[in-house]
């Protein structure tokens, strides 16, 4: 009977390892997968082609085969002749509802434009790489969307952390590091440059 409960302690606690790594793993160490609706062929090849990041998985796929939203980390859309059914548009909110960014690429007077889940700093960036499409752009742009995923993915955690440090430093030194505190929810830029072609 020892012997039995012994394997049994030893299963379980193999298969709750397994699992704490896999969760770790797909929070913080899998590709960002990145899907890319309705580019032209000449702007998906680039895309694709200037991707050099092995943590950057890029999916383009026609209007027409759009489908399951939810299982990328970010979803930009060409806007240009864009159309989305009501099945697609259902997928869509509702990958927007679990927090997946949205960004949609278009003109100023454009009538289909779906932005979820970026702010306004963010928006306008995207729109920047968007403007300019050369190589160094479409390399930084996924980048750049990298760097907003890995944030998310990262942010609860380490700001947990640094507030938990950081109010035991405040009640110690009487208010003198509240500036950390703002650092660490207001993201820093990232450093990714605009190539101006």
């Amino acid at each position: 009977m020892r012997r039995g409960r012994k394997i049994f302690l030893l299963i379980t606690l193999v298969v709750f390892f397994a699992g704490i790594g896999w969760l770790a793993y797909a929070n913080w160490f899998r590709p960002t997968r990145i899907l890319v609706v309705n580019p032209l062929p000449a702007q998906e090849a680039e895309i694709i082609l200037n991707n050099d990041s092995r943590h950057i998985k890029v999916t383009c796929v026609a209007m027409e085969e759009a489908k399951s939203f939810d299982r990328y980390d970010a979803v930009l859309m060409y806007g240009r002749g864009l159309y989305l059914d009501s099945v697609q548009l259902k997928s869509l909110e509702h990958a927007a509802r679990k927090g997946i960014p949205v960004f949609t690429n278009t003109l100023r007077n454009f009538n289909f434009v779906v932005n979820h889940n970026l702010d306004s700093l963010q928006i306008e960036e995207l729109h920047r790489y968007f403007s300019n499409p050369c190589r160094e752009n479409y390399r930084n742009m996924l980048r750049y969307v990298r760097s907003i995923m890995r944030d998310r993915r990262r942010c609860p955690l380490i700001c947990f952390i640094i507030l938990k440090r950081e109010s035991i430093l405040i009640k110690q030194m009487n208010l003198l590091n509240i500036l950390r505190i703002k650092d660490c929810i207001l993201p820093q830029e990232r450093g990714l440059s605009l190539y101006q072609a």
